[in-house]
Protein backbone atom coordinates (compact mmCIF):
# COMPACT_ATOMS: atom_id res chain seq x y z
CA UNK A 1 0.00 0.00 0.00
CA UNK A 2 1.51 2.99 -0.93
CA UNK A 3 0.67 5.19 2.20
CA UNK A 4 1.96 8.48 0.13
CA UNK A 5 -0.53 11.77 0.15
CA UNK A 6 0.40 13.71 -2.99
CA UNK A 7 -0.27 17.38 -4.03
CA UNK A 8 1.04 19.75 -6.89
CA UNK A 9 1.44 23.06 -7.55
CA UNK A 10 4.19 24.58 -10.61
CA UNK A 11 5.38 27.48 -9.66
CA UNK A 12 6.26 29.93 -12.50
CA UNK A 13 9.84 31.30 -10.46
CA UNK A 14 11.81 30.06 -8.41
CA UNK A 15 12.09 31.76 -4.86
CA UNK A 16 13.89 30.80 -1.88
CA UNK A 17 13.20 27.49 -0.65
CA UNK A 18 11.36 28.30 2.61
CA UNK A 19 8.91 30.93 0.92
CA UNK A 20 8.26 28.28 -1.32
CA UNK A 21 7.51 26.21 1.89
CA UNK A 22 5.22 28.33 3.65
CA UNK A 23 2.99 29.21 0.53
CA UNK A 24 2.81 25.44 -0.96
CA UNK A 25 1.73 24.69 3.05
CA UNK A 26 -0.82 27.49 3.37
CA UNK A 27 -2.38 25.93 0.02
CA UNK A 28 -2.09 22.63 0.50
CA UNK A 29 -5.74 21.92 0.82
CA UNK A 30 -6.74 23.51 -2.58
CA UNK A 31 -4.15 21.61 -4.48
CA UNK A 32 -5.00 18.80 -6.24
CA UNK A 33 -2.70 15.41 -7.00
CA UNK A 34 -1.08 15.16 -10.73
CA UNK A 35 1.26 13.16 -11.89
CA UNK A 36 4.08 13.08 -14.66
CA UNK A 37 4.28 10.65 -17.58
CA UNK A 38 7.53 10.51 -20.01
CA UNK A 39 5.30 9.96 -23.44
CA UNK A 40 8.67 8.93 -25.86
CA UNK A 41 9.36 5.21 -24.09
CA UNK A 42 7.15 3.14 -21.94
CA UNK A 43 7.57 3.70 -18.13
CA UNK A 44 7.10 1.01 -15.78
CA UNK A 45 7.15 3.02 -11.74
CA UNK A 46 5.76 -0.33 -9.69
CA UNK A 47 9.61 -0.39 -8.16
CA UNK A 48 9.95 3.65 -7.55
CA UNK A 49 5.56 3.24 -6.00
CA UNK A 50 6.41 -0.28 -4.08
CA UNK A 51 10.03 0.84 -2.67
CA UNK A 52 11.52 3.80 -0.95
CA UNK A 53 15.67 3.81 -0.82
CA UNK A 54 16.02 5.00 3.28
CA UNK A 55 19.15 6.77 3.84
CA UNK A 56 22.09 5.85 7.03
CA UNK A 57 25.10 8.24 6.77
CA UNK A 58 28.73 7.35 7.92
CA UNK A 59 31.49 10.40 8.78
CA UNK A 60 34.41 10.35 6.18
CA UNK A 61 36.12 12.96 7.77
CA UNK A 62 39.48 11.52 7.03
CA UNK A 63 38.64 12.11 3.20
CA UNK A 64 39.36 16.14 3.19
CA UNK A 65 39.77 16.58 -0.78
CA UNK A 66 37.43 16.12 -3.72
CA UNK A 67 37.03 12.58 -4.97
CA UNK A 68 38.16 11.21 -8.09
CA UNK A 69 37.29 7.43 -8.58
CA UNK A 70 35.33 5.14 -6.62
CA UNK A 71 35.02 1.32 -7.26
CA UNK A 72 33.81 -1.87 -5.27
CA UNK A 73 35.44 -4.82 -5.05
CA UNK A 74 35.15 -8.00 -3.24
CA UNK A 75 32.87 -6.13 -0.75
CA UNK A 76 35.13 -3.05 -0.42
CA UNK A 77 34.86 0.35 -1.46
CA UNK A 78 37.70 1.74 -3.16
CA UNK A 79 37.66 5.79 -2.79
CA UNK A 80 40.55 7.85 -4.30
CA UNK A 81 41.39 11.28 -4.55
CA UNK A 82 44.65 13.66 -4.84
CA UNK A 83 46.29 15.57 -2.42
CA UNK A 84 47.46 18.72 -3.76
CA UNK A 85 49.16 21.42 -2.02
CA UNK A 86 48.48 25.64 -2.18
CA UNK A 87 50.10 26.78 -5.06
CA UNK A 88 51.80 23.94 -6.14
CA UNK A 89 54.07 24.43 -3.08
CA UNK A 90 54.47 20.35 -3.30
CA UNK A 91 53.52 17.73 -5.72
CA UNK A 92 50.61 15.92 -5.50
CA UNK A 93 49.97 13.04 -4.07
CA UNK A 94 47.59 10.20 -4.78
CA UNK A 95 45.67 8.21 -1.97
CA UNK A 96 43.70 5.12 -2.25
CA UNK A 97 41.57 4.29 0.53
CA UNK A 98 39.47 0.67 0.82
CA UNK A 99 37.21 0.07 3.78
CA UNK A 100 33.41 -1.87 4.70
CA UNK A 101 30.25 -0.46 3.48
CA UNK A 102 29.79 0.88 7.34
CA UNK A 103 33.26 2.93 7.00
CA UNK A 104 35.01 0.50 9.23
CA UNK A 105 38.91 -1.08 8.35
CA UNK A 106 40.15 1.49 6.42
CA UNK A 107 43.42 1.02 4.53
CA UNK A 108 45.21 3.38 2.83
CA UNK A 109 48.17 3.58 -0.05
CA UNK A 110 49.59 6.51 -1.09
CA UNK A 111 51.17 7.42 -4.54
CA UNK A 112 53.55 10.61 -4.76
CA UNK A 113 53.76 12.09 -7.79
CA UNK A 114 55.94 14.52 -9.64
CA UNK A 115 53.11 16.83 -11.63
CA UNK A 116 52.05 20.04 -10.74
CA UNK A 117 48.49 18.59 -11.17
CA UNK A 118 46.85 15.07 -11.31
CA UNK A 119 43.26 13.99 -12.68
CA UNK A 120 42.32 10.14 -12.27
CA UNK A 121 40.47 9.09 -15.06
CA UNK A 122 40.36 5.52 -13.75
CA UNK A 123 40.67 2.75 -10.53
CA UNK A 124 40.56 -1.08 -10.84
CA UNK A 125 41.91 -3.62 -8.89
CA UNK A 126 44.25 -6.38 -10.92
CA UNK A 127 43.36 -10.68 -10.56
CA UNK A 128 47.35 -9.58 -8.79
CA UNK A 129 45.11 -7.26 -6.28
CA UNK A 130 48.03 -4.25 -7.72
CA UNK A 131 45.89 -0.93 -8.05
CA UNK A 132 45.47 -0.10 -11.88
CA UNK A 133 44.88 3.51 -12.50
CA UNK A 134 44.67 5.62 -15.40
CA UNK A 135 45.59 9.38 -15.02
CA UNK A 136 46.12 12.67 -16.68
CA UNK A 137 49.52 14.55 -15.01
CA UNK A 138 49.67 18.27 -15.80
CA UNK A 139 52.67 20.48 -15.74
CA UNK A 140 52.20 24.68 -16.41
CA UNK A 141 55.56 25.59 -17.98
CA UNK A 142 56.15 29.20 -19.73
CA UNK A 143 55.04 27.94 -22.89
CA UNK A 144 51.50 26.55 -21.10
CA UNK A 145 49.84 23.52 -20.51
CA UNK A 146 52.08 20.36 -20.47
CA UNK A 147 50.33 16.92 -20.55
CA UNK A 148 51.30 13.38 -20.09
CA UNK A 149 48.66 10.82 -19.93
CA UNK A 150 49.81 7.21 -17.87
CA UNK A 151 48.78 3.77 -17.11
CA UNK A 152 50.33 3.01 -13.32
CA UNK A 153 50.15 0.54 -11.58
CA UNK A 154 50.94 -0.26 -7.45
CA UNK A 155 50.94 -2.84 -5.29
CA UNK A 156 49.17 -2.13 -1.97
CA UNK A 157 51.84 -0.77 0.10
CA UNK A 158 52.40 1.62 -2.62
CA UNK A 159 55.31 0.15 -4.48
CA UNK A 160 55.15 0.73 -8.29
CA UNK A 161 54.89 -2.37 -10.44
CA UNK A 162 54.38 -0.63 -13.93
CA UNK A 163 54.59 2.54 -15.65
CA UNK A 164 53.55 3.61 -19.23
CA UNK A 165 52.87 6.48 -21.29
CA UNK A 166 50.29 6.68 -23.32
CA UNK A 167 51.34 7.94 -26.04
CA UNK A 168 48.55 6.61 -29.07
CA UNK A 169 46.18 9.65 -28.12
CA UNK A 170 47.65 12.40 -30.86
CA UNK A 171 46.86 15.89 -29.73
CA UNK A 172 44.55 15.30 -26.63
CA UNK A 173 45.22 17.23 -23.54
CA UNK A 174 43.59 15.01 -20.80
CA UNK A 175 41.52 11.57 -20.07
CA UNK A 176 38.08 12.53 -18.96
CA UNK A 177 37.12 8.95 -19.02
CA UNK A 178 38.79 5.75 -18.76
CA UNK A 179 36.83 2.29 -18.68
CA UNK A 180 38.51 -0.94 -18.00
CA UNK A 181 37.39 -4.33 -19.62
CA UNK A 182 37.69 -7.66 -18.39
CA UNK A 183 40.04 -8.62 -20.14
CA UNK A 184 42.21 -5.31 -19.17
CA UNK A 185 41.84 -3.47 -22.50
CA UNK A 186 40.99 0.11 -22.64
CA UNK A 187 39.05 2.27 -23.60
CA UNK A 188 40.26 6.12 -23.26
CA UNK A 189 37.84 9.18 -23.44
CA UNK A 190 39.78 12.22 -24.27
CA UNK A 191 39.27 15.56 -25.29
CA UNK A 192 41.84 18.65 -26.72
CA UNK A 193 39.19 21.67 -26.31
CA UNK A 194 35.90 20.71 -28.19
CA UNK A 195 37.22 17.90 -29.76
CA UNK A 196 36.83 14.22 -28.15
CA UNK A 197 37.63 10.81 -29.04
CA UNK A 198 37.71 7.52 -27.87
CA UNK A 199 40.65 5.28 -28.34
CA UNK A 200 40.84 1.85 -27.92
CA UNK A 201 43.83 0.34 -26.08
CA UNK A 202 44.29 -3.30 -25.61
CA UNK A 203 46.22 -4.85 -22.67
CA UNK A 204 48.94 -5.06 -24.27
CA UNK A 205 48.73 -0.96 -24.74
CA UNK A 206 48.20 -1.43 -28.65
CA UNK A 207 45.71 1.05 -30.17
CA UNK A 208 43.34 -0.89 -31.95
CA UNK A 209 41.15 1.96 -33.41
CA UNK A 210 39.69 5.53 -32.74
CA UNK A 211 36.34 7.15 -32.95
CA UNK A 212 35.29 11.21 -32.77
CA UNK A 213 32.56 12.04 -30.92
CA UNK A 214 30.51 15.00 -29.63
CA UNK A 215 31.89 16.75 -26.62
CA UNK A 216 29.98 16.38 -23.38
CA UNK A 217 29.37 12.74 -23.73
CA UNK A 218 29.45 10.04 -21.62
CA UNK A 219 30.87 5.73 -21.65
CA UNK A 220 29.37 3.17 -19.23
CA UNK A 221 29.71 -0.77 -19.56
CA UNK A 222 26.82 -2.83 -19.58
CA UNK A 223 26.11 -5.35 -17.03
CA UNK A 224 27.17 -8.00 -19.59
CA UNK A 225 30.34 -6.16 -20.18
CA UNK A 226 29.54 -4.49 -23.57
CA UNK A 227 30.39 -0.17 -23.30
CA UNK A 228 28.15 2.15 -24.43
CA UNK A 229 27.99 5.91 -25.13
CA UNK A 230 25.44 8.13 -24.36
CA UNK A 231 23.76 11.13 -26.27
CA UNK A 232 20.50 12.68 -26.06
CA UNK A 233 18.59 10.63 -28.31
CA UNK A 234 20.47 6.80 -27.86
CA UNK A 235 23.30 4.68 -26.67
CA UNK A 236 25.84 3.52 -28.99
CA UNK A 237 27.81 0.69 -28.38
CA UNK A 238 31.55 0.11 -29.12
CA UNK A 239 33.13 -2.87 -31.32
CA UNK A 240 36.23 -3.06 -29.99
CA UNK A 241 37.47 -5.92 -32.06
CA UNK A 242 36.20 -3.88 -35.11
CA UNK A 243 37.92 -0.69 -33.49
CA UNK A 244 34.62 1.61 -34.14
CA UNK A 245 30.86 2.11 -33.47
CA UNK A 246 28.51 -1.12 -33.30
CA UNK A 247 24.71 -1.44 -32.71
CA UNK A 248 22.64 1.64 -31.50
CA UNK A 249 19.51 2.06 -29.36
CA UNK A 250 17.35 3.93 -28.71
CA UNK A 251 17.58 6.57 -25.47
CA UNK A 252 15.93 10.15 -24.53
CA UNK A 253 17.25 11.67 -21.36
CA UNK A 254 17.53 15.50 -21.39
CA UNK A 255 20.55 15.34 -18.58
CA UNK A 256 22.59 12.61 -18.15
CA UNK A 257 24.31 13.14 -15.07
CA UNK A 258 25.50 9.35 -15.08
CA UNK A 259 25.86 5.78 -16.13
CA UNK A 260 26.07 2.74 -14.05
CA UNK A 261 26.77 -1.04 -14.99
CA UNK A 262 24.17 -3.38 -13.55
CA UNK A 263 25.34 -6.11 -11.19
CA UNK A 264 24.83 -9.64 -12.51
CA UNK A 265 21.93 -11.02 -12.21
CA UNK A 266 20.15 -7.39 -11.87
CA UNK A 267 16.78 -6.58 -14.13
CA UNK A 268 18.08 -4.07 -16.22
CA UNK A 269 22.03 -3.58 -18.06
CA UNK A 270 22.36 -0.47 -17.01
CA UNK A 271 21.52 2.63 -14.49
CA UNK A 272 21.16 5.93 -15.94
CA UNK A 273 21.03 8.84 -13.08
CA UNK A 274 19.52 12.18 -14.37
CA UNK A 275 20.14 14.71 -10.94
CA UNK A 276 16.19 13.73 -10.28
CA UNK A 277 15.95 10.00 -10.67
CA UNK A 278 18.27 6.58 -11.04
CA UNK A 279 16.90 4.59 -14.07
CA UNK A 280 17.08 1.37 -14.70
CA UNK A 281 17.61 0.48 -18.39
CA UNK A 282 16.29 -2.28 -20.68
CA UNK A 283 18.72 -2.13 -23.82
CA UNK A 284 16.41 -4.18 -26.10
CA UNK A 285 13.48 -2.15 -25.18
CA UNK A 286 14.48 0.83 -24.58
CA UNK A 287 12.37 0.75 -21.40
CA UNK A 288 13.45 3.12 -18.28
CA UNK A 289 12.18 2.13 -14.77
CA UNK A 290 12.66 4.49 -12.06
CA UNK A 291 13.84 3.51 -9.02
CA UNK A 292 14.08 6.10 -6.56
CA UNK A 293 13.69 9.93 -6.39
CA UNK A 294 17.16 11.38 -4.73
CA UNK A 295 15.34 13.72 -2.82
CA UNK A 296 12.73 11.41 -1.72
CA UNK A 297 15.68 9.21 -0.71
CA UNK A 298 16.53 13.02 1.44
CA UNK A 299 20.08 13.25 -0.56
CA UNK A 300 21.17 15.51 -2.65
CA UNK A 301 22.91 14.22 -6.03
CA UNK A 302 25.48 16.88 -7.52
CA UNK A 303 28.42 16.74 -10.29
CA UNK A 304 30.46 15.82 -6.96
CA UNK A 305 29.13 12.38 -6.54
CA UNK A 306 30.11 8.80 -6.35
CA UNK A 307 27.47 6.14 -6.43
CA UNK A 308 28.29 2.07 -6.75
CA UNK A 309 25.92 -0.65 -6.16
CA UNK A 310 26.66 -3.00 -3.56
CA UNK A 311 26.33 -7.29 -3.25
CA UNK A 312 23.95 -7.33 -1.17
CA UNK A 313 21.07 -4.65 -3.21
CA UNK A 314 22.06 -1.49 -1.18
CA UNK A 315 23.43 1.44 -2.86
CA UNK A 316 26.49 3.16 -1.53
CA UNK A 317 27.19 7.07 -2.23
CA UNK A 318 29.67 9.30 -1.64
CA UNK A 319 29.14 12.89 -2.20
CA UNK A 320 31.76 15.59 -1.97
CA UNK A 321 30.78 19.19 -0.73
CA UNK A 322 33.15 22.36 -0.94
CA UNK A 323 33.11 24.42 2.31
CA UNK A 324 34.07 27.79 0.90
CA UNK A 325 34.31 29.29 4.54
CA UNK A 326 37.25 26.90 5.39
CA UNK A 327 38.51 26.40 1.70
CA UNK A 328 38.04 22.77 2.49
CA UNK A 329 35.84 19.88 1.12
CA UNK A 330 33.94 17.60 3.28
CA UNK A 331 32.83 14.15 2.34
CA UNK A 332 29.21 12.54 3.33
CA UNK A 333 29.32 8.57 2.58
CA UNK A 334 25.65 6.97 2.56
CA UNK A 335 24.16 3.87 2.20
CA UNK A 336 20.75 4.06 0.46
CA UNK A 337 18.68 0.51 1.55
CA UNK A 338 15.44 -0.53 -0.46
CA UNK A 339 12.19 -0.69 2.21
CA UNK A 340 8.70 -1.40 1.44
CA UNK A 341 6.43 1.49 1.24
CA UNK A 342 3.74 -0.25 3.22
CA UNK A 343 6.10 -0.41 6.27
CA UNK A 344 6.83 3.79 6.38
CA UNK A 345 4.62 5.84 8.32
CA UNK A 346 2.22 8.61 6.40
CA UNK A 347 3.57 11.57 4.92
CA UNK A 348 2.40 13.83 2.93
CA UNK A 349 4.38 15.35 -0.41
CA UNK A 350 4.53 18.52 -1.51
CA UNK A 351 5.78 19.12 -5.14
CA UNK A 352 7.73 21.75 -5.96
CA UNK A 353 8.24 22.74 -9.53
CA UNK A 354 10.81 24.79 -10.82
CA UNK A 355 11.34 25.58 -14.58
CA UNK A 356 15.42 24.78 -14.19
CA UNK A 357 16.98 23.49 -10.55
CA UNK A 358 20.53 24.50 -11.49
CA UNK A 359 23.83 23.23 -10.44
CA UNK A 360 25.08 26.96 -8.07
CA UNK A 361 21.51 27.65 -6.34
CA UNK A 362 21.94 25.02 -3.59
CA UNK A 363 17.91 23.76 -3.81
CA UNK A 364 18.55 20.03 -4.13
CA UNK A 365 20.56 20.39 -1.13
CA UNK A 366 18.02 21.81 0.82
CA UNK A 367 15.52 20.12 -0.55
CA UNK A 368 17.30 16.75 0.78
CA UNK A 369 18.07 18.25 4.28
CA UNK A 370 14.55 19.51 4.97
CA UNK A 371 13.35 16.19 3.83
CA UNK A 372 16.06 14.38 6.41
CA UNK A 373 14.82 16.71 9.11
CA UNK A 374 11.14 15.85 8.69
CA UNK A 375 8.71 12.85 8.41
CA UNK A 376 5.42 14.37 8.06
CA UNK A 377 6.45 16.73 5.32
CA UNK A 378 7.95 15.55 2.10
CA UNK A 379 8.94 17.84 -0.87
CA UNK A 380 9.54 16.48 -4.40
CA UNK A 381 11.42 18.92 -7.09
CA UNK A 382 10.17 18.57 -10.42
CA UNK A 383 11.90 20.62 -13.09
CA UNK A 384 10.07 21.19 -16.07
CA UNK A 385 12.75 22.45 -18.18
CA UNK A 386 12.65 20.73 -21.79
CA UNK A 387 16.41 20.51 -22.60
CA UNK A 388 16.25 23.41 -24.87
CA UNK A 389 17.65 26.90 -24.78
CA UNK A 390 15.38 28.57 -26.90
CA UNK A 391 14.35 32.40 -25.23
CA UNK A 392 11.38 34.88 -26.18
CA UNK A 393 12.64 37.80 -28.16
Amino acid sequence: MNKRKSVKKKWISMFSLLALISMLLISLAACSSGGTEDEAFSIDNTIIETYLYLPESFGMTHVTDPIHQTIVHEGRIYVCYVIESAENSAPPTIVVKSMLPDGTQISQTKIPLSFDHVDVAALRITDEGNLALILTGIDWTEQGRDSTMLYLEYSPQGVEVMRRELTDLGNMSQIGQAIFTDDGDMLLLASAGSVSHIYLLDNQFSLRGQIELNFGQQMSRLQDGRVVVSSDSDLREVDFSAGGWGETHPLLVTDIRGLYPARDGDLFDLYINDGTILFGYTIATGEKTPILNWLEARVGFGFRSHLNFLDDGRLSLLLSHGDFATEHWRTEHVILTRTPRAELPEYTVITLGVERVGDGTGLRERVAAFNREHRDYQIQLVEYWDGSWETDD
